[in-house]
C-alpha cells in the first residue's frame, strides 16, 4: 500500500471509532426558584435574595449566575455542581434609595420595595436640625429591626423613669462625611446615642 492510502485508511478508521465512542454527558442547568426574604426594606436596610439551582444533566459542571437589579447585572458568581446537585445561592443586597427594584437571575424575578421608615425620616430630619444641614446630605448606612429592655430605647436620661417593658424598634445608623451617628427608635421617637 502507498502512503496515502495508508493515511487514507487511518483517517477512517480513526473516524469510525470516535463515532462508535459513547458520547460524553453534559451539564445542564436550570435557575429553579427566586426568594427575597424581605420585600419591603428601609434604604440601606439588607436583604437576602436566594437562588436556587439544580443541575439537570449528567454530568459536573460549572454554572455563572447573574443576580441583576432593573435589568443591570449586580453581581456574578460561578458554581460547580455534580449531577443532579441542586443549590441556593445567597446574595445580601441593599439600595440606598426609596423605590421599586426588580431583581432577576435567568427569567426568575421578584420586587423589592424600598421606602423608608418614618423613624428613618425622624432620625435624618433630627440629625440635620443638630448639624445644620440638609436630610439630603446625610445617607441611611443601616437600619436593624431590634427589641430594647424598656422604653428608654436603651439611652435612659438621668432621673427619669422609663416603663419596663420591651419595646420594639430600631437601631438606625447614619453617615454625614464620614461620620456614623446612631439613633435608636420606638413608638414614635429616635434618641440619638452618645459617642462611647
Amino acid at each position: 500500500m502507498t502512503k496515502i492510502a495508508v493515511s487514507v485508511l487511518l483517517i477512517l478508521v480513526a473516524t469510525a471509532l470516535i463515532g462508535c465512542a459513547e458520547p460524553e454527558g453534559f451539564a445542564r442547568f436550570e435557575v429553579t426558584g427566586l426568594e427575597v426574604t424581605a420585600t419591603t426594606v428601609n434604604p440601606g436596610e439588607p436583604t437576602t435574595v436566594r437562588v436556587a439551582v439544580k443541575n439537570t444533566g449528567d454530568a459536573r459542571g460549572s454554572y455563572k449566575i447573574e443576580l441583576k437589579v432593573n435589568g443591570k447585572v449586580y453581581e456574578t458568581r460561578r458554581i460547580l455542581l455534580d449531577p443532579g446537585q441542586a443549590i441556593n445561592e445567597s446574595f445580601t443586597i441593599s439600595f440606598a434609595k426609596e423605590g421599586t427594584y426588580e431583581v432577576s437571575a435567568d427569567g426568575r424575578k421578584a420586587v423589592i420595595e424600598v421606602r423608608a421608615n418614618p423613624l428613618v425620616k425622624l432620625a435624618k430630619a433630627q440629625l440635620a436640625e443638630l448639624l445644620g444641614i440638609s436630610p439630603s446630605q446625610i445617607e441611611v448606612q443601616s437600619v436593624e429591626a431590634t427589641e430594647f429592655r424598656d422604653a428608654s430605647l436603651g439611652v435612659p436620661e438621668p432621673g427619669k423613669v422609663y416603663a419596663q417593658v420591651i419595646t420594639p424598634g430600631y437601631i438606625i445608623k447614619l453617615v454625614v462625611g464620614g461620620t456614623v451617628y446612631q439613633y435608636h427608635g420606638g413608638g414614635g421617637r429616635v434618641v440619638l446615642v452618645p459617642n462611647q
